[in-house]
């Protein structure tokens, strides 16, 4: 932001770690097993920003963490505690319904498919369209990781891939081979 203030635009961070910890005091947690359920406390907030229920989120958390129950009210605590402070702060002017599809789908086969193979497949859609070999220099980090793996396999359509030491060297492979002539 040009000023430097998150103010100017009307947009507060939300200290979750701060509000996880003092929401799980009663707990008796260590401060490092209670920033864990800092996740929690985002979901709740997300589940009150869109207006999802909270019944099977909490019932899933009861079940993931049945031998250790002090865990499972945790985390659901936390995620109650996330729900409540969208419902009671005024930091948030809008919230989201995403209303139910009006019919169903037609019978038919449909492909289930994550942003990273639809960004492989595009990568791989846009060397092929501009008639470029693709470089991909890349250091594996979740969850991009699945891009290099999923390039890495498509060497038939010009494809390079380079798994990196670190992200520099991923990028610095990337810019060379652009300059080069490769989509880097």
């Amino acid at each position: 932001l040009e000023d430097g203030s998150l103010e100017a635009y009307n947009v507060h961070p939300v200290p979750l770690t701060t509000l996880t910890i003092e929401a799980l005091k009663e707990f008796g947690l260590s401060r490092k097993e209670a920033e864990r359920s800092k996740n929690m406390f985002a979901l709740g907030l997300l589940s009150w920003m869109y207006h999802r229920p909270t019944e099977g989120t909490e019932t899933f958390l009861r079940a993931k963490f049945a031998k250790k129950p002090q865990i499972a009210e945790a985390n659901v605590t936390a995620f109650r505690a996330g729900w409540n402070f969208g419902e009671t702060t005024e930091d948030f002017a809008v919230s989201y319904e995403v209303a139910p599809a009006t019919q169903a789908f037609p019978t038919g086969t449909y492909r289930n498919i994550s942003g990273n193979l639809a960004l492989s497949y595009g990568l791989i859609a846009a060397g092929r369209q501009a008639d470029l070999p693709v470089y991909l220099g890349s250091y594996p980090i979740t969850p991009a990781s699945d891009i290099l793996h999923e390039l890495s396999k498509h060497k038939n359509f010009g494809i390079r891939t380079f798994q990196a030491e670190d992200e520099i060297a991923g990028i610095g492979a990337a810019l060379g081979a652009a300059f080069g002539g490769a989509l880097g």
